[in-house]
């Protein structure tokens, strides 16, 4: 076989063995990626957790990503993704800070230096778990806004306490199981108890 030949062809395959392009469509299992202008692969999977923990965030169209192929092989090749572009630019800029954040302005943060752990969501936040959820801190502030309103359903098992102060304040509190606390109360006394 003609040395040349064999040369040329390994060089070939070393080209297309690592190549840069963008996501140019998508779907749940699998994204096709532009490599060239209008030249785009088949269906290829992307890197990603599959074992025991796994994870799923689907690239985004137009995502700058690498393409990892095999010996060259496109049909054998895995996606992997995303590089920081102008249109996907970084959204850390801190070695001590982990971000996860979505299109909508959605964004999950850790911050190793203050050991802080910020969740804001732009749309509902929905916890959930079949056993029990503990929140437990030194102290723990739940505020709602201007014409927010705090709900507390017990699965209809709660008590209505209505606290009336003259003729401009009233309020009205369903209390569920009992709370515990050291404080003296100043002679405060509930309100009482309507069925």
């Amino acid at each position: 076989m003609d040395n040349g030949f064999v040369l040329a062809e390994l060089a070939r395959a070393l080209r297309l063995v690592v190549l840069r392009g963008v996501v140019g469509d998508h779907s749940p299992q699998a994204v096709r990626v532009e490599i060239a202008p209008g030249v785009q692969t088949d269906w290829l999977p992307w890197l990603r957790w599959a074992g025991f923990a796994a994870t799923h965030r689907v690239p985004s169209i137009g995502e700058a990503v690498l393409l990892v192929a095999p010996e060259g092989n496109l049909q054998q090749g895995v996606v992997v993704g995303g590089l920081s572009t102008g249109l996907n630019p970084v959204v850390g800029d801190s070695v001590d800070v982990t971000v996860a954040r979505w299109a909508d302005g959605t964004e999950a943060r850790y911050d190793a230096r203050s050991k802080t752990l910020s969740v804001h969501s732009e749309g509902d936040l929905h916890l959930s778990a079949v056993g029990k959820i503990t929140l437990e801190a030194q102290d723990i502030t739940l505020r709602t806004g201007e014409e927010g309103r705090y709900l507390l359903d017990h699965h209809g098992m709660a008590t209505l306490l209505r606290h009336v102060a003259g003729q401009q304040f009233e309020t009205e509190t369903w209390v569920s199981g009992s709370v515990v606390t050291g404080l003296p109360d100043h002679g405060y006394h509930p309100p009482e108890v309507e069925g």
